[in-house]
């Protein structure tokens, strides 16, 4: 695989990571003792979109993973 597509893979890989980094201290945030209770709702979501990023950062590791095989 080209070097420019590797580097745009790690790219994008890195912006994911960020982007998890960001909802898991949301997350965090919003699984404090005092709203906890009341966001019920809310961390049902921001689990659904922490689960879909984690498969996101999955299928650029393979991507990766198979890029550097190439």
């Amino acid at each position: 695989m080209e070097h420019n597509e590797i580097k745009r893979l790690l790219n994008q890989c890195e912006d994911e990571c960020l982007e998890m980094l960001t909802l898991l201290d949301l997350l965090y945030n919003v699984c404090e003792p005092s709203f906890a209770a009341d966001n019920s709702d809310c961390l049902q979501i921001l689990a659904r979109i922490v689960r879909s990023k984690f498969e996101d950062i999955d299928l650029l590791r393979e991507q990766l993973k198979n890029a550097y095989l190439d």
